[in-house]
């Protein structure tokens, strides 16, 4: 079983850093592992396999010092390679003049387009607060109106926020801090509580009288 479970994770990362990365998969190690099923096939048996071994974790006790290097190594790749694809609406898109934020450290940003406007909120998780009041600053922007730079708290370049330890939060709006117990990185692996974050976001922005055009495919949550 063990062994089962490492090769099909192993098929699979390979795939995923051979198709993003063009890895030379030509030893004899790799040459047999290249896979002719589906995509959506080789996803499910992938996240079958994961959730396997994180709720079965004793199984990794009989894998050798060579299996766990070698599994945790293309691990590491793949969500890299995951990471900068999820990451990817956050470092390209409308307006193209506007500059990519940075997110706060312990923090997060999240960001949409409306009417080729870039709108983004900073965020702190749980323990954390903004240095500067921001409950009236709730997001900032970048647009043609902005002469596509960001008017932040902070002089040039594109710092929104800084989020500093704090055992209460009182800076900010109370949505501009991620739940308990769920911070940034919790967030973004999970696609339900990320769109819950950006819902949230738009429905905001709605209410602050910005509506029109939004092109979800420039949402996003970049954490710091």
């Amino acid at each position: 079983m063990a062994r089962k479970v490492i090769s099909g994770v192993l098929l699979f990362c390979l795939l995923i850093i051979d198709t993003n990365t063009q890895a030379d998969l030509s030893s004899t190690d790799a040459s047999h592992l290249t896979p002719s099923l589906p995509y959506d096939k080789l996803y499910n048996r992938l996240f079958t396999d994961l959730k396997n071994i994180r709720e079965s974790p004793e199984e990794i006790q009989a894998w050798s010092r060579e299996n766990i290097a070698s599994l945790r190594g293309l691990l590491q790749k793949v969500t890299n390679l995951l990471k900068a694809e999820q990451q990817k609406s956050c470092k390209e898109f409308v307006p193209e003049n506007c500059t990519a934020p940075l997110p706060p450290t312990s923090g997060g940003l999240v960001c949409v387009t409306i009417n080729d406007v870039r709108y983004c909120k900073p965020m702190c998780n749980q323990g954390y607060d903004f240095n500067f009041l921001r409950r009236s600053r709730l997001y900032e922007q970048c647009g043609d109106h902005t002469s596509y730079k960001w008017f932040t708290q902070f002089i040039g370049g594109s710092k929104l926020a800084v989020c500093f330890e704090s055992r209460i939060p009182v800076s900010g709006a109370p949505s501009a801090y991620f739940p308990k117990e769920q911070d940034c990185e919790e967030t973004v692996q999970d696609y339900s509580l990320e769109k819950q974050q950006i819902d949230r976001f738009v429905k905001e922005l709605k209410e602050d009288g910005i509506t029109g055009e939004h092109n979800e495919v420039n949402d996003c949550l970049l954490c710091g």
